[in-house]
């Protein structure tokens, strides 16, 4: 069932017992008001009745006349009985349909003596009769109230069904008019391929949930063209990084398999294929990372580090680097700095930055490690004094294989991965990265951090423990 079925049918079901419980309820009260009436009427004839009748201390007096009491406009038909159960006087309207009884209100009361009066003798008269007691009997014709019930039910049951006829078609063209952008919607992205991700939804301007879900559709489609034609450049310059090492190395292999040739020439082969061949596994290692999920690029585990005593443990291992000594390092006295990381990934994200800062500054210059504390998290920064990234190139700067115009001209040798290495790193433990001038020249790169407000609980992924490579 189509979702315009299903609310016409749920709105139908629901105006459809709202409208029988409506008009049940309007039928029973009416009824009951009516009841009520007559039942006051017929109390009231009685007590009418009652006021004629003269109650003495031994009988009951009746005196008959030839005027006739009229009560309730004629409607309501009385009787006095004696005893015996003769009818002693009554009203004109004597013909009761004995045939169907059920179709009169009665109601009876019986006069007796009254033990609390003396007895003395009295003229009652020659139209005057007495009676050990009597039975007044008073009662009203239903058929009134049958005919007012008919015609009430049926005129309910007629507005009733003139309702919920009128809602099922109303009810229907309104769903059909409200869902009809999701409709045009639907059939919009039914005819949406992979070839062209810029067609996109027409949002119906009402201002309303289903212009929102337009938008929202729409901006899916626009973060899914952006990543398709990431995944493209990065899949196209992929193909070229790998393919110029290898071609080297095949012309290497070639070029020595032409004529036999020497052992220093076949030595001078293999060194240069084997530094292509790890030039190559620099390049898959990054790409394999870099092509991890979110989930997968997650660590094995979380631990909390103290930046200002593991920065130099770490500065340490790069005792034997030709620029060691051009390390300045900028820590807090006071502060420990920590921050929630795995300590492999980050050690590659700061030997990444590092490689950087010694790669595009120039030689003997200062390449500053500052670590610092502000309102929103811990900042780790690294300076150097080289040229710089151009404003132009710095929304790009984190992309994979993205190489300056300046970094290719002056032939510094890279592939472009290491600062996409460092973005991604630095998001999987909720960091940020900030590339911008150092004090006019140069390069500075900021890493925010979350710093530990509670403590740090080991948390396990489906990942293994990863291998990392600094890559230029």
């Amino acid at each position: 069932m189509t979702l315009t079925g299903r609310l016409t049918t749920f709105f139908l079901a629901a105006l459809g017992l709202t409208l029988l419980v409506f008009s049940l309820s309007v039928y029973v009260l009416v009824r009951a008001d009516l009841y009520a009436q007559v039942d006051a009427r017929l109390l009231s004839a009685l007590d009418i009745i009652s006021a004629v009748v003269e109650v003495h201390a031994d009988d009951v007096e009746w005196e008959v006349t030839d005027r006739r009491l009229v009560i309730g406009g004629g409607a309501v038909a009385w009787s006095v009985n004696s005893p015996d159960g003769i009818r002693v006087d009554g009203s004109v309207q004597q013909k009761h349909d004995s045939r169907d009884p059920a179709s009169w209100r009665v109601l009876r009361k019986r006069i007796e003596p009254s033990q609390e009066l003396a007895a003395t003798p009295e003229d009652h008269g020659d139209k005057a009769h007495l009676y050990p007691y009597l039975d007044f009997i008073v009662a009203e014709s239903l058929k009134p109230i049958y005919s007012a019930l008919t015609r009430l039910a049926l005129i309910l049951i007629g507005v009733s069904v003139g309702v919920w006829v009128m809602a099922l078609f109303g009810g229907r063209w309104v769903c059909h008019r409200a869902l009809r952008p999701v409709t045009r919607m639907a059939e919009q992205a039914a005819l949406m391929s992979a070839m062209d991700l810029r067609e996109r939804l027409a949002v119906p301007s009402t201002g309303d949930e289903l212009s929102t879900l337009g938008q929202s559709f729409n901006g899916l489609l626009a973060r899914l063209e952006e990543s398709f034609e990431r995944q493209r450049r990065f899949t196209g310059d992929a193909s070229h990084q790998l393919r110029t090492p290898l071609a080297a190395i095949l012309g290497q292999v070639e070029v020595s398999l032409r004529q036999p040739r020497s052992a220093h020439d076949y030595h001078e082969t293999l060194e240069t294929v084997h530094g292509r061949a790890r030039h190559l596994i620099q390049i898959v290692e990054a790409l394999l990372f870099l092509a991890r999920s979110d989930a997968d690029a997650l660590p094995t585990s979380v631990t909390p580090i103290s930046l200002t005593s593991w920065i130099p443990e770490h500065i340490s291992t790069w005792s034997k680097h030709p620029r060691a000594g051009d390390f300045r390092l900028d820590l807090p006295q006071n502060d420990s700095c920590e921050i929630a990381v795995h300590p492999v990934l980050l050690a590659q994200l700061l030997d990444n930055l590092l490689d950087n800062a010694f790669k595009y500054s120039p030689s003997d210059s200062v390449v500053t490690i500052q670590v610092a504390r502000n309102h929103a998290g811990i900042v780790m920064t690294v300076e150097d004094s080289g040229p710089g990234i151009a404003i132009s190139d710095r929304p790009h700067a984190f992309d994979p294989f993205f190489r300056s115009t300046s970094a290719r001209r002056t032939g510094v040798p890279g592939i472009g991965l290491g600062l996409a290495i460092v973005r991604r790193i630095a998001e999987a433990f909720q960091g940020r990265v900030h590339v911008s001038d150092a004090n006019g020249i140069g390069c500075r790169i900021e890493v925010l951090w979350p710093a530990i407000t509670e403590p740090i609980s080991q948390k396990t992924s489906r990942s293994a423990a990863y291998e990392v490579t600094q890559i230029g």
